[in-house]
């Protein structure tokens, strides 16, 4: 398992926004292993929308944070799961934790 679930830029606290209109950021921190060419794929689970990005990583990114912008389509503002896989360029693979996004209008979270 990769050491840290991806973040979400628009969450604050664990809820998205209802009213928040995407694209919404997610960010893959740099994690054990990082090597060029690695295949990240970024996947984004909503109630009734299923997204997935893949990234292959380039030698100048090796190290650092990769972002993927989820489109508009997919951003709901429910209850949002988001997570990563890492396919090795060398061989096997990882998968991270999910990050749980709960739903909150502008007024705070939804009780």
């Amino acid at each position: 398992m990769l050491p840290a679930p991806p973040t979400v830029d628009e969450a604050v606290d664990g809820y998205l926004d209802m009213d928040f209109v995407g694209p919404a950021t997610v960010r893959v921190g740099a994690y054990p292993g990082m090597a060029a060419n690695d295949v990240v794929t970024v996947h984004w689970v909503t109630w009734s929308h299923r997204w997935e990005s893949q990234l292959r990583i380039p030698g100048s990114r090796v190290g650092g944070a990769v972002t993927v912008l989820i489109p508009n389509l997919y951003v709901t503002g429910s209850a949002t799961w988001v997570s990563y896989a890492v396919d090795r360029f060398g061989g096997g693979g990882a998968r991270s934790g999910v990050l749980a996004l709960n739903g909150a209008d502008s007024g705070g979270p939804r009780l």
